[in-house]
């Protein structure tokens, strides 16, 4: 029974290459979209091109890629949330959201660009002036999308790796009239001052940093190594003068697995207390150990999604005032402490 369940999926999927190799006159192509589960609704009659809500962009063996990953976000972002497409040569598209502009050359970048704008993870409305500190600055979606809002007054931005930082520094080039706001370097922050030598994948831009590699990192054929510098937060903070002027320190964290040790220095040097907001991506070894320490500095923490198929998930983290309140007198029991 098994052998003829085989050869039955073995000529369905051979039916359904030859039918979308004549659809776009390219196996490659076809094999592309077949592989990651293509829209053959979206694709339009000749085979090529595709439609994204009011966009209209062209395949071409270079981009299918992105387009086959990345359809539904690229798709969504069209459809509900102003997103309009275009090809900007042969591989990358450009974006153009809220009257910024992003080149995006792989998938994830695409399905960065969902996470800040559709879904709005990162989303945050107060009352100015902010100074946002964001610690993993990727592509710059995140920089970009608050750097629009008038009350933000200036961002400070990390990225470690070379080709990462090189990309964001581009897009904040490519909207000079809000990147103005952003001052980024090209370290990251951790809990001491180091210099390590990290894998790194172009098409994985955002899923490398100090956490193991995932297993599509690793089967990556661009891996490399990528040698970066990391400082100990408290220090940057200080020598930088964040949280010193009449502003509130919001902090945004997506770097990869630094994010227990930045907290760990950031509450031990007192350097905590300059924070007003948080909101930190965690990997792999929870939230809970983050979530106590914000608890015993004086935040109320929140508790986003958890991305069940890759160890991840969510933590927001807001006080009321500037300055935090004096840390309670007993430490928080695992029946205070929030489930995660």
């Amino acid at each position: 029974m098994w052998i003829l369940r085989r050869a039955f999926n073995a000529i369905l999927k051979f039916a359904r290459i030859v039918k979308w190799s004549l659809i776009f006159g390219d196996r490659r192509i076809a094999k592309i979209f077949i592989n990651n589960s293509g829209p053959l609704a979206l694709v339009q009659p000749g085979g090529t091109t595709l439609k994204l809500g009011d966009s209209v962009v062209t395949i071409t063996a270079e981009n299918s890629p992105i387009l086959a990953y990345a359809w539904r976000s690229m798709n969504s972002l069209a459809q509900y949330h102003g997103v309009r497409w275009s090809n900007a040569g042969a591989l990358e598209m450009k974006a153009e959201i809220l009257g910024l502009a992003f080149t995006i050359s792989t998938g994830e970048e695409a399905n960065s660009l969902y996470e800040v704008f559709g879904e709005r993870v990162y989303s945050l409305a107060t009352k100015g002036p902010v100074h946002l500190v964001d610690i993993g600055v990727n592509i710059g979606a995140t920089s970009l999308s608050f750097a629009i809002q008038p009350w933000v007054s200036q961002i400070t931005g990390f990225e470690p790796f070379r080709p990462t930082f090189e990309k964001a520094q581009r897009h904040f080039e490519a909207n000079p009239t809000f990147g103005c706001k952003v001052k980024l370097y090209n370290f990251g922050l951790a809990g001491s001052d180091r210099e390590m030598v990290l894998k790194y994948s172009p098409t994985w831009k955002g899923s490398v940093g100090l956490r193991k590699p995932a297993p599509f990192v690793e089967s990556a054929p661009d891996l490399r190594t990528e040698q970066i510098r990391l400082r100990k937060a408290s220090d940057v903070f200080k020598e930088l003068g964040v949280g010193e002027f009449d502003e509130k320190v919001v902090v945004k964290m997506d770097c990869e697995g630094a994010e227990y040790e930045i907290i760990e220095d950031l509450v031990k040097s007192g350097t905590i207390e300059k924070i007003s907001a948080l909101m930190i991506e965690w990997h792999d070894l929870g939230g809970k150990s983050i979530s106590r320490a914000l608890l015993e500095s004086g935040f109320m923490v929140l508790q986003g999604s958890e991305g069940t198929d890759r160890g991840l998930g969510m933590i927001y983290a807001i006080r009321d005032h500037k300055h935090s309140p004096k840390p309670p007198t007993t430490r928080l029991t695992d029946a205070m402490a929030l489930p995660i």
